[in-house]
C-alpha cells in the first residue's frame, strides 16, 4: 500500500499533524509513504485545522484523496480506506 502525503502550510494548526503519519506507520507496518508528487493508492492532505485550504490540485491516487483536518479524521476517513482495501 503506497500512501501519498501532503500537509498543508501549518500556519494554525490545532494538533500535531505528524501523529497521523506515526498513526499510520504503526497501523499499517507495510505502508510505504510517498510525497503528494508521487503515484499512490491514496493521497492523504494532512490539514491543521478545519479550513483546510491546503491545494488537492493535480493530486489523485487509486482509491482517491482523504482530507484530514484533526486526529479523529484518521480514524473516520483514511484508516477504515486502508482496512477496506487490505481486505480486498
Amino acid at each position: 500500500m503506497i500512501v501519498a502525503v501532503k500537509y498543508c502550510g501549518g500556519c494554525n494548526p490545532r494538533y500535531e499533524r505528524s501523529e497521523i503519519v506515526k498513526r499510520l506507520k504503526a497501523d499499517f507496518p507495510g505502508v510505504c509513504i510517498v510525497s503528494s508528487q508521487a503515484s499512490a493508492d491514496v493521497a492523504a492532505v494532512i490539514c491543521g485545522c478545519s479550513a483546510a485550504c491546503a491545494s488537492r490540485a493535480g493530486l489523485c491516487a487509486r482509491l482517491g484523496v482523504v482530507i484530514l483536518t484533526s486526529l479523529e479524521d484518521y480514524e473516520k476517513r483514511l484508516y477504515p480506506l486502508l482496512m477496506a482495501d487490505e481486505s480486498l
